[in-house]
């Protein structure tokens, strides 16, 4: 998946996020353990062949200064627009 965006344009993504759990677990019950559905609204600040990486706060110029990023991998990507 490429994603046809420039960095500072604006980003809509849905995607599967993971989950982790401790404690004690019988292995037959796994499967009720499902991903979560999320979605993220942000601007593009980039890609690699396996992520993209989202800001959800940035200064006003297009290769400026971002506060956070989330880097979500392409193959948990359900939609981008």
């Amino acid at each position: 998946m490429n994603i046809k965006k420039k960095i500072g344009d604006p980003i809509d993504v849905e995607w599967f996020d993971v989950i982790s759990c401790s404690g004690w677990y019988d292995i037959l019950d796994l499967e009720k353990h499902n991903f979560e559905e999320c979605f993220t609204r942000g601007w593009f600040v980039g890609q690699t062949k396996n992520s993209i990486f989202v800001t959800l706060t940035k200064d006003k110029e297009i290769y400026g200064q971002i506060l956070d990023f989330i880097r979500i991998p392409k193959s948990l990507i359900k939609r981008a627009k």
